[in-house]
């Protein structure tokens, strides 16, 4: 018999205790208190439930939020936003806790995913921790930190639902990176008596040392500043004033280098599948900055074949579906210098021409970055939004 089984059977206190109670009040807890800096490990109830002499009803509702608990905590570092507060909603309700809780809770746990994602943390899969962008663990105090980022509304709603159990109190601390206060230096009384020593003199001041060299950058840093550069020129495009201001450039660029940071090795190899999808998750998506993230990304993942003439799908992509396909044609040659725009063609409007500038002007620099995957970004396009003819046209004149 199992040291968990003996454990159960020896609390008189509880004659209705097992593994399945006991599991459940566990994921509760964690839940609740959003103790999920390590994985659940359920190993230990697992053993103690296969050595359970009579049938527990309770066992299996348990063990499907013990696996809720865990999609959860993936999900904090996941790119779905939506899949965070469906699984806490589903969580606080196969819990069986009072709805008002359940919605606290669900708005603290995208607070949390919110404050994950601005760390850059990660999930490693083979050991379910998580991870820091340079490799290193979420340590305890980071982890407790990213709890106090909690709106004042929901702070004050988790603790008058489960008191002191949410691991908060109803007042945010002064100092958030102060989270466990130390406490304070007792001097022992020896130390106390002994009387101040004279300050020693100040000894003669020295010339200056010769300014040392700065160290050479290592092959990532050179890695990194050449790929910032690179699209710090493609940010400052003419055709893109009008669309980007100087803050969503700098939007964008610090988030392509927290990006770099976290998927470029010391030899200075780039991982760009995933620099690219953390720059899209860095970026809020309702931002020019924003937009630029999503267009790049989708159009990295088409593939290179094209370089960046894959520019000219994704205006397909977002435009097609609403405007004539000759309209659409033509603007996006006038838009690349291909041809000239009409003289008998209305313009489409500056809101327009600003959008499809950006876009484009995305597309084409994540075409030019390296990328293994062999596809046809023109092929995989427009199919969806059924523009063969015109993108055949456009083959003729650009050399598709």
């Amino acid at each position: 018999m199992t040291w968990a089984l003996l454990l159960l059977l020896a609390l008189p206190a509880r004659a209705a205790e097992t593994p399945g109670t006991g599991l459940a009040r566990l994921v509760e807890r964690r839940f609740v208190a959003a103790d999920l800096l390590e994985p659940l490990d359920t190993a230990k109830w697992d053993e103690a439930a296969a050595a359970w002499p009579v049938s527990d009803p309770a066992w299996l509702p348990a063990k499907g939020a013990a696996d809720g608990l865990r999609a959860l905590r993936a999900a904090l570092v996941g790119p779905d936003e939506e899949a965070v507060e469906e699984g806490a909603a589903a969580l606080g309700e196969a819990l069986g806790l009072d709805p008002a809780g359940t919605a606290a809770l669900v708005s603290r746990y995208a607070a949390l995913r919110a404050a994950l994602h601005a760390a850059g943390a990660s999930l490693e899969p083979e050991t379910e921790r998580l991870r820091r962008p340079d490799g290193a663990p979420v340590y305890e105090s980071d982890w407790k930190a990213h709890l106090e980022a909690v709106p004042l509304p929901v702070r004050k709603s988790l603790v008058a639902s489960f008191g002191a159990a949410s691991g908060l109190s109803a007042e945010p601390p002064k100092d958030l990176l102060a989270v466990v206060p130390k406490p304070p230096r007792v001097r022992p009384p020896a130390e106390a008596a002994k009387p101040k020593a004279a300050p020693a003199p100040k000894p003669a001041r020295k010339a200056p040392a010769p300014e040392a060299k700065a160290a050479p950058a290592g092959p990532k840093s050179e890695a990194m500043t050449k790929s910032i550069k690179s699209l710090r020129t493609a940010l400052d495009a003419p055709a893109l004033a009008a669309s980007l201001k100087e803050a969503d450039k700098e939007a964008v660029l610090a988030a392509w280098e927290k990006a770099l940071n976290g998927n470029t090795g010391p030899d200075g190899a780039i991982n760009h599948p995933a620099a690219v999808n953390a720059l899209r998750e860095l970026c809020a998506a309702s931002t020019p900055a924003g937009r630029w993230a999503a267009t790049a990304a989708a159009a990295y993942h088409l593939g290179s074949d094209l370089g960046p003439k894959a520019a000219l799908a994704a205006a397909f992509a977002q435009k097609g579906a609403v405007l004539g396909a000759q309209r659409l044609m033509s603007e996006a040659m006038a838009l690349t210098g291909a041809a000239a725009r009409p003289k008998d063609q209305p313009a489409f409007g500056a809101a327009f021409n600003q959008a499809m500038a950006l876009d484009t002007a995305a597309a084409g620099w994540a075409g030019a970055l390296p990328n293994a995957r062999k596809a046809n970004p023109i092929d995989g396009t427009v199919k969806t939004f059924k523009l063969e003819g015109t993108v055949n046209k456009l083959r003729g004149y650009l050399g598709f």
